[in-house]
């Protein structure tokens, strides 16, 4: 008898241990207090609420980098078309994570970003790429900040993407590339 209640509780000990965890990987990415769930459903194949998107402010990005923050962000707007093709691979690279993603609607007014453009522009100059001589910001863009500072950064698509199951994956591998060092 002793023998077989010490082989059930050594079963139940490895069987309850084996189970999956619902719990969300600690991350060091900085809580922003007016980051809010917002409908994604403008973009194609996004749910309303069933992704991992935060939307803020402009000025919440200035004052995360100013405070020496760190977070994962989406620099996008909903009738861009890069937008929409990559904006669900980056919510799948993040559920796979187990992130968020911050995200700015650069074309909305309430977002402020045009008011703060320039200095957006200035934080992420080494990563923008030319048109017409000048730097500018693209879209999609996506760069995680790490304690203030730019840590990675992808604009629209990694070469050769075209939208294939085997370059969906290549996106998918890019995005957590980027985001897995902000999970501790």
């Amino acid at each position: 008898m002793k023998k077989l209640l010490l082989v059930l509780s050594i079963l139940l000990l490895v069987l309850t241990g084996c189970g999956e965890s619902d719990s969300r990987p600690e991350t060091i990415i900085t809580p922003i207090e007016g980051a809010v769930s917002t409908d994604m459903s403008s973009y194609d194949n996004m749910d309303a609420h069933d992704h991992a998107f935060l939307e803020i402010k402009a000025t919440d990005l200035l004052n995360l980098v100013n405070d020496g923050g760190s977070g994962i962000f989406f620099l996008g707007y909903p009738e861009c078309y890069a937008c929409n093709v990559l904006i669900s691979i980056a919510d799948e690279a993040a559920k796979e994570v187990g992130v968020n993603i911050y995200y700015i609607n650069v074309d909305d007014p309430a977002s402020a970003f045009s008011s703060h453009a320039d200095q957006i522009t200035e934080l992420l100059y080494d990563y923008l790429d030319e048109y017409d001589g000048v730097k500018q910001i693209a879209t999609p863009h996506v760069f995680t900040i790490i304690d203030g500072e730019i840590a990675d950064s992808q604009i629209s698509a990694v070469s050769g993407f075209d939208a294939t199951d085997a370059t969906r994956q290549m996106m998918i591998d890019r995005y957590k590339e980027m985001f897995e060092p902000l999970v501790k």
